[in-house]
């Protein structure tokens, strides 16, 4: 193990009486355990060794905490709460295996169903962009591969009539979607026009700043560290200006204040909301596009993504819509 918990109150309370080499004995002991995830020798030559008690103080202060926390049994020294801790990381471990092992197949069947889409498409004469999300690319599946045969005897039929149709409907989002042969460049879906966004009033300023000073802190180095453990093939946080923590801020702000498209919200405490921040850079690592994987064109051609895109509303769209990640 590389880690384990430490409960400060409850060392305290059970070693206040031990003297400084046998309290530095007995964290050096529960290292050794902890990293070994066995119990100690029973020889207690070996355990000197292990724990490098060199005189003959620190050998007794070593013998004195065997006696007392420690019980000797026919496979060496055991510390029962240290199996505790032991027993529970290796359970955890596996219920990490197995949700992994479910995600990976969730993202197979992921990719097979939009390939599949792409296929049944181009094979209608329809050719999505590559990045197209999987909402649009359904609902153009829908539209184009699941009409009546009536309808798509009337498209192959009448052409022009089609198109002039198109033509003087209003424009929709899929209605503007370009429909291009197979041979033919596909282009991106048009982005409607955002709505400007209101300037905030005091009072809605004043309601902004009640929020926030209700929200936990934010963490963040412990949000950079997520970053760079779960994405260490993107360009490392170097810098730490006040643009960029206002970004990290606002960032942890909407963890904590928005919600997924069921109604219940992302995080409510500082620990939900750091789990979801790294669950949602491990999420980035599945986005090929955003990791570099997929073969870029004309201005995204010399793009690279970074930190600080991810922070970004256009980020967050790639990162949960894109990669089917919980909303």
């Amino acid at each position: 193990m590389n880690y384990y918990p430490f409960h400060i109150g409850d060392y305290l309370s059970a070693t206040r009486h031990l003297s400084w080499e046998e309290d530095a004995a007995y964290r050096r002991l529960l290292d050794t355990y902890y990293t070994t995830e066995k119990p100690l020798p029973a020889d207690e030559r070996s355990v000197y060794r292990l724990v490098v008690a060199a005189t003959e103080s620190q050998r007794e202060a070593v013998r004195t905490v065997l006696l007392e926390f420690f019980d000797l049994r026919e496979d060496g020294w055991v510390n029962q709460r240290a199996d505790a801790e032991i027993s529970a990381m290796r359970e955890k471990q596996e219920a990490n295996e197995v949700r992994n092992a479910h995600e990976r197949e969730r993202m197979i069947r992921h990719r097979e169903r939009r390939s599949a889409m792409f296929e049944q498409l181009r094979a209608a004469g329809v050719v999505p962009p590559w990045d197209v999300s999987t909402k649009d690319l359904q609902r153009l599946h829908e539209q184009h591969c699941n009409a009546p045969a009536t309808h798509l005897q009337r498209e192959h039929d009448a052409p022009a009539t089609h198109l002039q149709r198109e033509h003087d409907a209003p424009a929709t989002h899929l209605q503007r979607e370009q429909v291009v042969s197979c041979n033919a460049p596909a282009t991106a879906i048009p982005t409607p026009t955002p709505t400007p966004t209101p300037t905030p009033t005091p009072k809605k300023e004043e309601a902004n700043a009640s929020v926030a000073s209700k929200l936990p802190t934010c963490p963040v180095e412990a949000i950079i560290s997520s970053y760079h453990e779960a994405l260490p093939e993107l360009p490392a946080v170097r810098m730490l200006g006040d643009p960029r923590r206002k970004a990290i801020t606002a960032f942890w702000r909407w963890v904590l204040t928005s919600k997924r498209t069921d109604g219940a919200p992302r995080a409510q405490t500082a620990e939900h909301a750091l789990a979801w921040i790294r669950a949602y850079f491990e999420r980035a690592h599945d986005n090929d596009f955003l990791m570099g994987r997929t073969e870029r064109f004309g201005a995204h051609s010399g793009w690279r993504c970074d930190f600080d895109f991810l922070l970004t509303e256009k980020g967050k769209r790639h990162v949960i819509e894109k990669t089917e990640a919980y909303a």
